[in-house]
């Protein structure tokens, strides 16, 4: 019997090595889940070219995002490959600066939109239905709402 203990095949990678590929494949956690990439159709009037998306990489429970020099949320242009993979160097990137949008932030009720061919993807990647995750953002929402119109009433009436 041979012993293959110590066998090593031509190009053979050590774990340590694809385990660091597999990471820089995959957007780095925030809050403990990996980030939403929020993916926008562009226009697509010429069906001989391919499609066009905008992306970026949301955390669902805190609404961070990377932004850019001026503040702007850092939205990637191109095909899916293309835009994706900018958008993970993006949010990978020691150097991106990150922030919480107001129009994103959980707290004020604010949650990522997903379209619906999104829905199962968004379950089997955060093990919650998005109609569940939003339910109590909205909520959130519908309060905040309420308590404006309450002190817009009280001003009318003053």
């Amino acid at each position: 019997m041979v012993s293959f203990d110590n066998y090593e095949c031509d190009g053979q990678i050590t774990i340590d090595d694809w385990m660091a590929d597999l990471e820089s494949n995959e957007p780095k956690k925030c809050c403990g889940v990996r980030p939403w990439l929020h993916t926008t159709k562009c226009c697509h009037w010429d069906a001989n070219k391919p499609q066009n998306y905008m992306m970026y990489y949301i955390c669902p429970m805190c609404g961070k995002t990377v932004i850019d020099e001026i503040g702007w949320v850092k939205y990637r242009h191109g095909t899916y490959d293309k835009a994706s993979k900018q958008a993970l160097e993006d949010w990978n990137n020691p150097k991106s600066r990150f922030e919480i949008k107001e129009f994103n932030d959980p707290k004020n009720g604010n949650y990522p939109t997903i379209s619906l061919d999104e829905y199962e993807e968004w379950e089997k990647l955060y093990g919650i239905s998005y109609e569940e995750f939003r339910k109590p953002l909205i909520e959130i929402s519908n309060r905040i709402f309420r308590e404006k119109q309450l002190a817009k009433q009280r001003l009318g009436a003053e």
